[in-house]
């Protein structure tokens, strides 16, 4: 691995004096390609002909939709422009011998009816396709602007909410991107962090290229954020207010000032999000031969409150030189205060009940600072040299407190407190090169150096109750522990793509080697993990015409255990549940096939998707009877799990006053392994639907509607109950003053309910979460030049997963 590691500057080199030593001499030309509405359009095909139609040149423009050729003719030629989608182009050019001839921007439209509805409506469409991915305007779930980014996501096709994680196609493992840059965060942190007012559009990539990092069962979803003025001063403000007890409010502020070649610009946002809710709960465990019963009842509410700050400097030293420097700062802290009421019986003393009233008490709280700094490089219109680095430092703190009582205000009867810190460290560097190859080929290969130093103090301590100064704790040493995890991956991948004809593909592989040590008070000798892996992906997709594609693609996916599931000592978080990790966790690895079709028809867009998800060493949350009335929790590489199903979207536009986007997933969901030698093979028939419709009684003044439903699933040892979240919004746009005001009310039926049952041959676990419902909120929002460019957004990397 370590002569393949050194290998890569030479192939660097290699493929960096590789355009100069097989340099054509003749007449250059160079271009963009752009959409109607000015973005610009990756992977388009470009060919440059006599106006007999021989053709001379042609390649396929890079992801700023730019492209660069060498034609040995001059004079009176033929350009021509194709992409999946939109209609081709044809245009006679005269190019001018032994100079450089930019042909500017290469305008491509849709279709005619496209535009004209386009022009009728100020909307977007919803939901577009392109060759390796799908993409969502954030404009369309209105009722989800005050919100966050998770508020916008769970509009999405096949996504749904799996408690406070967001799941797509039934699974919660996938990587988020913000602004095209990877990150390591649990997604529903990044996008939980994010104001749904900063998102422009999501994008969904289910089977990524090489290219990317392999983590996440589902694969990406790439956020990207507002753009900024093309010169001068921009400002974007928003605010939201929903009452002060729960305290529901926040806000955001955002300016940039670009002139020339520098782009300056900060922000910051808080946000304030209380709710109440409330908690049933009935388990029975069978210890020793008798069986108890344990019934609670009571409050459950959540206090959240995030915040962040962000900033950066973009500088083009020259059309082929650029650099960014990034940073951010922020911080989380979610509470969760518990007041039950327990009930107990046991078989052997029928008629005797036994209560008690508990009060938990459990923080989560995070603060992280991220610097980042990238340099690009151009050596060309086809190739480019690209270099990234980030540094972050966080802080994850989490005291619990669990107090048992003989009655609400009795005297006390057990008090238990927990404290940790978690200092953690990450790097990442990368470096990127791309070129094109031929006419239309595209190789890139790169090199990724991922660190992750990850410590831990964990103090659980009893508080004396025979004590008389009622301030003695005794420390549980079999629950205190502390760790320290070092995680480096080493990457190498290469990648090609092309295009011949109406058939598009590419094909990419990914070296990838890890090393994991964690080290632990409890045991001597360090847990060390260290494998090399293979990652394949390929994908070929085929143009029907008119508005028509079919694709298959194939990648190899990978889920890394967090250090939370590999903590080596037992966890009291609860009355409950007493939980352990396993520091000899292995990853999760995935193989993902999929088989879709796309429609764009007009305004109209129809997608299927049919698609098979295989997971080898599937870790798995299990339970059994620890005491009587308490499981243990333990997580394990316990078998397999398995998904085939299809999802279909449509999204329309049949009148200029409304539009709506619907989609459907359907799916067999398996799981089959052994638990701690309890074998278990489950399957259930899973099925969500999401929809959105937006009504425009005016130019200004819309409705907007979402609904999202999930149904049952099983689990490894039970099932979870199904899920329905619906929102509505109400908004007043005044174009000539930069300002939209809205009526958001979230939760309109009230039916924000989750259940989880858990069962085996000795326990079984029934849990009810009730949270408020029809939550109202007034909002506002602000932009002043919000045109043509974006800022580059940083997030933390390492720490927000871990949170």
């Amino acid at each position: 691995m370590k002569n393949l590691l050194f290998a890569f500057p030479i192939l660097v080199f290699a493929f960096l004096y590789a355009p100069n030593t097989f340099a054509q001499k003749g007449t250059s030309v160079k271009g963009r390609v752009v959409a109607v509405n000015g973005e610009p359009v990756a992977y388009a095909g470009v060919v440059i002909s006599t106006l007999g139609g021989d053709m001379l040149a042609g390649g396929v423009t890079g992801d700023d939709g730019r492209f660069g050729f060498v034609v040995k003719s001059a004079g009176k030629l033929r350009l021509k422009v194709s992409f999946m989608g939109y209609e081709d182009l044809e245009k006679d050019i005269e190019l001018t011998a032994g100079k450089g001839n930019d042909l500017g921007d290469v305008s491509i439209k849709p279709s005619t009816r496209l535009l004209e509805e386009i022009s009728v409506s100020a909307d977007k469409a919803i939901a577009s396709h392109k060759v390796d991915k799908s993409v969502y305007e954030a404009s369309g779930f209105k009722a989800s602007a005050n919100g966050s980014a998770v508020d916008i996501l769970r509009n999405l096709p096949s996504v749904t909410m799996v408690g406070d994680d967001v799941a797509v196609r039934g699974t919660t493992g996938f990587t988020v991107l913000v602004n095209g840059k990877p990150s390591q965060l649990k997604p529903a942190e990044v996008l939980g962090q994010l104001a749904g007012n900063l998102v422009e559009r999501v994008e969904v990539i289910t089977a990524p290229s090489a290219k990317y990092d392999p983590d996440g069962k589902a694969g990406l979803i790439n956020i990207i954020t507002k753009k900024g003025a093309a010169d001068g001063l921009f400002v974007s403000a928003n605010g939201a207010f929903g009452g002060t007890d729960p305290a529901r409010y926040g806000g955001g502020l955002n300016l940039g000032y670009t002139k020339g070649k520098t782009r300056v610009y900060l922000g910051g946002d808080f946000r304030q999000k209380d709710l109440d809710g409330d908690r049933y709960g009935d388990i029975m465990t069978k210890h020793e031969g008798v069986q108890h019963d344990l019934i609670s009842d009571g409050t459950r509410n959540y206090y959240e409150y995030l915040y962040s700050v962000q900033g950066g400097i973009d500088y083009d030293f020259s059309a082929n030189d650029a650099i960014s420097a990034t940073f951010y700062t922020g911080g989380r802290k979610k509470e969760r205060e518990a007041d039950l009421l327990y009930t107990t019986e046991r078989d052997d003393q029928p008629g005797t009940v036994d209560e008690f009233y508990n009060m938990n008490w459990m923080v989560r709280e995070g603060r992280y600072t991220t610097l980042g700094l990238d340099y690009t490089h151009k050596f060309t219109e086809k190739s480019k040299l690209a270099f990234s680095g980030l540094y972050e430092s966080s802080e994850l703190l989490g005291p619990i407190d669990n107090r048992n009582l003989t009655e609400q205000g009795g005297d006390l009867e057990l008090y238990e407190r927990m404290d940790s810190e978690n200092p953690l460290d990450g790097y990442r560097f990368s470096v990127d090169y791309e070129t094109g190859i031929g006419q239309f080929g595209k190789f890139e290969t790169g090199y990724r150096y991922r660190r992750l130093r990850h410590k831990g103090d964990f103090v659980y301590e009893t508080l004396d109750l025979s004590a008389s100064d009622n301030d003695t704790w005794i420390r549980d040493k079999e629950k205190s522990n502390s760790i320290d995890l070092l995680r480096e991956i080493h990457s190498l991948y290469g990648a090609f793509s092309s295009k011949v004809g109406r058939i598009s593909y590419n094909a990419g592989l990914r070296a990838e080697y890890t090393d994991r040590e964690m080290e632990s008070t409890t045991k001597s000798t360090p847990y060390e993990y260290s494998k090399f892996n293979l990652f394949p992906s390929g994908m070929v997709a085929y143009d029907l015409g008119n508005g028509q594609n079919v694709r298959l693609a194939y990648s190899k996916r990978v889920e890394r255990p967090t250090t939370k599931l590999m903590n080596p000592f037992k966890l009291h978080r609860h009355g409950e549940v007493v939980e352990e990790g396993d520091p000899e966790l292995v990853p999760e690895f995935i193989d993902l096939v999929e088989l879709g079709y796309v429609n764009e028809f007009g305004a109209n867009t129809f997608a299927f998707t049919t698609y098979y998800r295989h997971t080898e060493d599937k870790i798995y949350r299990s339970n059994a009877v620890y005491e009587p009335n308490i499981l243990y929790r333990a997580y394990t590489n316990a078998g397999r799990a398995q998904a085939v199903g299809a999802e279909a979207s449509v999204s329309a536009s049949p009148w200029s006053w409304w539009n709506f986007f619907a989609g459907v997933n359907v799916y067999d969901y398996r799981v089959w392994g052994d638990i701690f030698g309890v074998k278990l093979d489950q399957s259930s028939l899973n099925w969500s639907v999401n929809a959105n419709s937006t009504v425009s009684f005016t130019k200004t003044l819309k409705l907007n509607w979402n609904l999202s439903y999930r149904s049952e699933t099983v689990t490894a040892q039970g099932e979870d109950g199904d899920f329905l979240m619906s929102d509505l919004a109400l908004s007043q746009s005044l174009p000539k003053h930069g300002l939209t005001f809205s009526l958001q009310v979230r939760d309109i039926f009230e039916s924000n309910i989750e259940t989880f049952n858990t069962a085996g041959d000795t326990f079984d676990a029934y849990n009810k979460y009730t949270k408020e419902g029809q939550i109202f909120m007034l909002g506002v929002s602000y932009s002043l030049n919000m045109k043509n460019r974006k800022g580059k957004k940083i997030e933390s990397e390492f720490g927000k997963k871990e949170f």
